[in-house]
């Protein structure tokens, strides 16, 4: 019995020496060292509480906004859009969040072409008119061509261009009304039409000719190429004038230059006095003193 209160003593006596050891807590700094010899060491560091939150990831930046399409014809194409900004940043404890840098602007639209214009011009030949005017009247119901001094025996030529409207490269088939008041002449081959005063090609005869002091009446176009003499007749020459009032259909390009002409192979002409009263048509001005005219409008 001594013997077991012996022990007893001894171990409470080696425990009071010994003290109680610390127990370390997680999260806070490594365990305090025992205060006796001969304890062991707390645990090491703790973790931070808490630990520190991974940075949250940049997001990509926003695509450039796509480009506008090009617009219809007269209407230029929308720009494109503007992109929204970057995505949010991941929310980390702790960690710094970088945000997305912004879209850029997406490059606006290329105008469309404008439309072309939707109207053509008319296939419309204008008037055309020519006056032989009679200057200082000679014998035998002649006169000199105005702005002849004298009866010299040199051609007279005058001429009038208009321009066919319509679509270039376009034929149309015009019908022409064709009046006034000419003395007749012949020309050389070509093809009578209806009435036979109207000839398709041909040629005038040569300067110092007799058939070529009786003037001739021509219309030329461009396009297609050709000519038409007005007042051609079968009849022998002499010094008479004639109505000519007649309409034909013919060829013309749109944009050809349309030509009416007269030449007299000398000085003077047959004056529109050999007829008493003077001869004339109905809807159109008359001679201008007593001289030849022509006139050629489009009909209907």
């Amino acid at each position: 019995m001594r013997e077991f209160y012996l022990s007893a003593l001894v171990g409470l006596a080696a425990t009071a020496c010994l003290g109680t050891p610390d127990i370390p807590t997680n999260g806070t700094t490594g365990g305090a060292a025992s205060q006796a010899g001969g304890g062991s060491a707390g645990t090491s560091v703790g973790t931070a509480g808490g630990g520190s939150g991974s940075s949250g990831s940049p997001t990509t930046a926003g695509s450039g906004g796509a480009p506008g399409t090009s617009g219809s014809a007269s209407t230029g194409g929308g720009g494109g859009m503007m992109m929204t900004s970057g995505g949010t940043a991941s929310s980390g404890g702790g960690g710094m969040a970088n945000g997305g840098a912004g879209g850029t602007m997406g490059t606006s639209g290329t105008g469309g072409m404008a439309g072309a214009g939707g109207m053509m011009s008319e296939a419309t030949l204008p008037p055309i008119r020519i006056d032989d005017v009679c200057g200082s009247l000679l014998s035998g119901n002649v006169c000199l061509h105005a702005g002849k001094p004298s009866d010299d025996g040199t051609p007279f030529p005058k001429s009038a261009p208009v321009m066919m409207g319509g679509t270039p490269g376009q034929t149309y088939m015009v019908k022409i009304h064709v009046r006034g008041v000419v003395e007749p002449t012949h020309v050389q081959g070509g093809t009578p039409g209806t009435p036979a005063q109207f000839v398709t090609g041909g040629q005038r005869y040569a300067d110092g000719t007799n058939e070529v002091t009786y003037q001739q009446w021509r219309l030329t176009t461009t396009v297609p190429n050709q000519h038409y003499f007005l007042n051609v007749y079968t009849e022998g020459l002499s010094h008479v004038v004639h109505i000519i009032d007649y309409t034909q259909t013919i060829p013309i390009g749109g944009g050809s230059t349309v030509t009416l002409d007269v030449y007299d192979g000398n000085a003077h002409s047959i004056s529109n006095t050999v007829n008493n009263p003077p001869l004339s048509l109905t809807g159109i001005p008359g001679s201008m003193m007593s001289g030849q005219f022509v006139q050629i409008d489009q009909a209907m």
